[in-house]
């Protein structure tokens, strides 16, 4: 269970990112995060993740105050998560199995589970057949399934997703979000920051509207615009 209590973010400049934010996201939910360009969406997940810590308030992970960890601690934080953006951020000098194979090797992974892991969670999107190919001979949609292979690997309790269809088309984006549904079916809580009305609106899912830094609208079974 993820709980936002009280949490407020203040930037040097006097910015207020996140108002009073009062949030549980229950262990196997599928959330999306809708509102405008700045309203507080990424901040809240860059908190969740400990790149940013709050200004006030706390956020447990399980009951455990994850505001309170020492810097030495964070690393095994992130392990709980899978974190995918809309760039793909994927390296371009190595083939789709070394992208994903390089997330099992920078934290600590035996040669043998990565050889067990890797093709597995390449088989689930779809792009075993594609191993040897570098980004650069992929289509936009595959990097993208790349980068989702590559933040499950690790296999996280929690799958962060920022603007993920963002650099994507309609068909391809249905794609996508098909195999989040797919993560999410297998008990893995899924976080999506999204500005896409039309998959948001289909999906029926959970729905968290933020605007100037304060939660708007909480809804279950919700669209994007209430």
């Amino acid at each position: 269970m993820i709980q936002f209590i009280d949490v407020s973010k203040y930037y040097d400049n006097g910015t207020a990112a996140l108002k009073d934010v009062n949030l549980t996201i229950e262990n196997g939910e599928f959330v999306f995060l809708v509102g405008s360009s700045g309203a507080g969406k990424t901040t809240l997940t860059k908190l969740l993740m400990r790149e940013e810590n709050v200004t006030k308030g706390q956020i447990l992970l399980n009951d455990e105050d994850i505001t309170s960890l020492e810097h030495r601690e964070i690393p095994y934080l992130r392990r709980k998560m899978g974190v995918v953006f809309q760039d793909f951020r994927l390296l371009d000098d190595r083939t789709v199995y070394e992208n994903v194979e390089f997330a099992m090797k920078i934290v600590g992974a035996s040669a043998r589970d990565i050889r067990r892991r890797v093709p597995v969670v390449l088989n689930q999107v779809g792009l075993n057949y594609k191993a040897k190919l570098f980004p650069r001979q992929l289509s936009g949609g595959e990097q993208q399934r790349v980068a989702l292979a590559r933040a499950l690997v690790n296999n996280p309790s929690i799958l962060i997703a920022d603007e993920p269809t963002g650099n994507l088309n309609p068909k391809t984006a249905m794609e996508i979000m098909e195999i989040f549904e797919s993560i999410n079916r297998r008990g893995t809580t899924v976080i999506m920051a999204t500005h896409a009305k039309d998959i948001v609106d289909m999906m029926k899912k959970r729905v968290v509207e933020i605007e100037d830094g304060e939660i708007v609208r909480d809804e279950v079974g919700g669209v994007y615009h209430a």
